[in-house]
């Protein structure tokens, strides 16, 4: 393996994962932490709370981000602040908009697939009922946005758009 590709599937991701279900936020996090020791999650579990930790909680212009995740797992169904809503905000301000938003619900309804799509999540998943389906989605989910995908970052690097050999 190359020095480049070793150091991409070595990367840290920060994953901010906005789930009220307990035993789902468990099964998550395990499945992330089964598939891979380069994750830091934070967990928001309610949509108020992850918009006061993405700095998007109303009533304030330049609030304070506390958390910039590169990836963004995001229930539908949310106490106090919905899923929708959520989704909306980060999509609305230019310092997060290019984060991938992955919406994990148990809905199959059309009308919220195509919602959650129009209001620019970047994939839809629909949460398995079964426990090792659950935790093989999960863990594909962080082997692509985690490995495969290039996510975009903050900072630029020296090595951006050159091809080790």
């Amino acid at each position: 393996m190359s020095n480049s590709l070793q150091r991409e599937t070595d990367r840290k991701i920060s994953i901010l994962l906005v789930e009220d279900n307990p035993d789902h936020i468990e099964l998550i996090v395990r499945a992330l932490q089964k598939s891979s020791k380069a994750c830091e999650i934070e967990i928001a579990k309610d949509g108020q709370e992850a918009l006061e930790m993405l700095g998007l909680q109303n009533g304030y212009e330049k609030a304070v981000k506390k958390c910039i995740p590169q990836l963004i797992m995001l229930d539908v169904r949310l106490p106090k602040v919905d899923g929708e809503e959520v989704l909306r905000k980060v999509k609305n301000d230019p310092e997060l908009k290019l984060i991938p938003v992955i919406v994990l619900t148990t809905s199959k309804r059309n009308e919220e697939v195509k919602r959650m799509y129009e209001l620019g999540a970047n994939s839809y998943i629909v949460k398995p009922s079964q426990f090792e389906e659950f935790l093989e989605s999960i863990q594909n989910i962080e082997t692509y946005w985690g490995t495969i995908n290039v996510l975009p970052t903050n900072q630029a690097t020296s090595e951006e758009g050159q091809y080790e050999q």
